[in-house]
């Protein structure tokens, strides 16, 4: 892992990750969920040629948010 912030909007700390270097390469899942799944078999692979960013969407896991109404 090369980076583990918190990216500050409005009301939400968005926690995300980088791994590798190169061209980012964002994963984003169509529905709310956290990064780590991305870990199982992804990040390996796609981190050797590109800097993957992966993060936890709004209000899942480490992402906090103070309200839910979107």
């Amino acid at each position: 892992m090369s980076n583990l912030p918190i990216l500050n909007i409005d009301d939400t700390e968005l926690y995300y990750e980088t791994h590798g270097s190169g061209r980012p390469f964002l994963f984003n899942a169509a529905t709310a969920t956290w990064g780590e799944i991305w870990k199982f078999y992804q990040v390996d692979d796609f981190s050797r040629d590109y800097r993957v960013i992966i993060f936890d969407q709004r209000g899942t896991r480490r992402s906090k948010t103070r309200s839910l109404d979107f």
